[in-house]
């Protein structure tokens, strides 16, 4: 659970051997999409599934950086391995456990790696900091002979201004 009460999303990132897919006939392709897709189907029935995607070939892949705002692009994926990032899921947990469990079960778990991840909502990462300036501010507080200064309050617990 988020500081919200709500269940936390992770990221379950798919990392394939690139041999395995190019050495995979168009039946067995096409039948582990299909199982893919089940899954996916089964966990949105469950409140679990958010959404998943597979990647075309790393080789279709254009890498880009901007430095001193410079564009420069390179064709290809950013690394060389055997392993390449091939598709996601993401899901729904009320906790590491449960997204766990759900990840264990991706069919694509028996042959490839699963990394899962907890994502950092940016709509809400502002306010998590917030909280966090707020809970250093009241620890502070309860100190013997601290006080906020007269007229003044705690930076993250002011009303925001007039008009925003």
């Amino acid at each position: 659970m988020n500081l919200h009460g709500s269940p936390m999303r992770y990221l379950c990132l798919i990392y394939i051997d690139a041999e395995l897919r190019r050495t995979q006939s168009q039946a067995e392709f096409e039948a582990c999409v299909a199982e893919q897709r089940h899954y996916l189907a089964t966990l949105q029935s469950q409140g679990h599934g958010v959404a998943a995607h597979a990647l075309q070939p790393a080789e279709t892949a254009t890498c880009l950086q901007v430095r001193n705002g410079q564009l420069s692009t390179t064709d290809g994926p950013f690394a060389e391995t055997s392993e390449q990032f091939g598709g996601f899921f993401l899901i729904e947990a009320h906790d590491r456990a449960e997204a766990m469990r759900l990840a264990a079960q991706i069919p694509l778990a028996r042959f490839a790696c699963v990394e899962v991840r907890p994502l950092y909502l940016l709509s809400r990462l502002a306010n998590a900091a917030v909280l966090q300036q707020h809970g250093r501010h009241e620890r502070r507080r309860r100190k013997p002979g601290w006080s906020v200064p007269q007229g003044r309050s705690c930076r993250p617990c002011r009303p925001p201004p007039a008009g925003v």
